[in-house]
């Protein structure tokens, strides 16, 4: 998103605070694209980047085209009116009118701003997506310097469509509950669009935390559920009152994790709304049969793999 060599298999990374996450995906082999996932965990940026090197070598993935993900505490996502320009002076417009809501200078930033989709009637909306760019180019000399060839960096938000358009629901509305090791979004799509995104502030690592100091089911449901279906709740309404859109009926709860499986129980039997994992083994086939573990841990980096180039700049 904020973004060449074209070979049968691509390379997805997902960048966090702790870890690096690597997808091979094959396009070309649609019986089993997926090739192969892994996980470097480490704090230490300079450990990580070393991690990557070897592991790229080992696996003589160099000069694979690539698309890396950026965890969401590496940038900020504003939806804003859209101001009448063309499509070519977008960004620079845009670079003013987030000004006030930025937390750092004007000129340490990198933006990039991709349009709604809204009835003619409606007022025109666009996202506007905000990194430094010292994450940017920390991101960049990575991938250089791992010998893979950097196509595009993208956010979460976009990157999930390279899995979401596999899915039937999303060309009627579909909401998608992604949750991280700190927190998490509510993302609403429709035919193969974005249109609405929030931020939870609820994680995986509280809810062990919970699960670890025998929490019961009542205090999961008032501190974790309800606040995310209300959140859910108001998410939905705006898009159907802001967007003219029918309601959306089908929750997908990621990653495929234990700790989530409570939580569409509830969703399914309290809201109204059929909550389910997301299963990557459903959508996609891999050489081998993916765990939960590998589901959670390398969700974006499959779903940049197998996002095309064009969507993802």
């Amino acid at each position: 998103m904020f973004g060449k060599s074209t070979q049968s298999s691509r390379i997805g990374i997902h960048i966090t605070r702790d870890s690096i996450a690597v997808s091979e995906f094959n396009p070309a082999n649609p019986a089993a694209p997926i090739k192969s996932c892994f996980v470097i965990t480490s704090r230490d940026e300079t450990e990580r980047s070393r991690l990557l090197i070897n592991h790229i070598k080992a696996h003589k993935l160099k000069k694979r085209p690539c698309t890396a993900v950026l965890d969401t505490s590496y940038y900020d996502l504003y939806q804003l009116p859209a101001p009448p320009v063309e499509d070519a002076e977008l960004n620079a417009a845009m670079r003013w009118r987030v000004k006030d809501l930025m937390t750092y200078p004007l000129a340490d930033a990198v933006i990039e701003v991709f349009r709604i989709p809204v009835a003619a009637h409606r007022e025109a909306k666009v996202y506007v997506a905000v990194a430094t760019k010292s994450n940017i180019q920390n991101t960049v000399d990575m991938i250089q310097q791992s010998g893979l060839e950097l196509e595009a960096i993208d956010i979460e938000q976009l990157s999930m469509l390279g899995i979401i358009e596999k899915l039937e629901e999303q060309k009627k509305g579909l909401a998608v509950l992604c949750m991280g090791k700190t927190g998490g979004s509510i993302s609403l799509y429709h035919d193969s669009h974005l249109y609405l995104t929030r931020k939870v502030d609820i994680g995986l690592d509280r809810i062990e935390s919970m699960h670890n100091n025998d929490a019961d089911t009542a205090s999961l449901v008032e501190h974790v559920y309800d606040p995310i279906i209300l959140e859910l709740q108001r998410s939905l309404d705006f898009y159907e009152s802001e967007f003219s859109k029918p309601p959306v009926s089908r929750l997908i709860v990621a990653p495929r994790h234990p700790l989530l499986q409570s939580f569409c129980d509830h969703a399914n039997s309290n809201f109204g709304i059929n909550a389910d994992f997301i299963n990557l083994m459903r959508i996609y086939t891999a050489n081998t049969a993916l765990s939960d573990e590998q589901q959670t841990n390398c969700l974006h980096a499959i779903a940049a793999a197998a996002r095309t180039p064009a969507r993802a700049t």
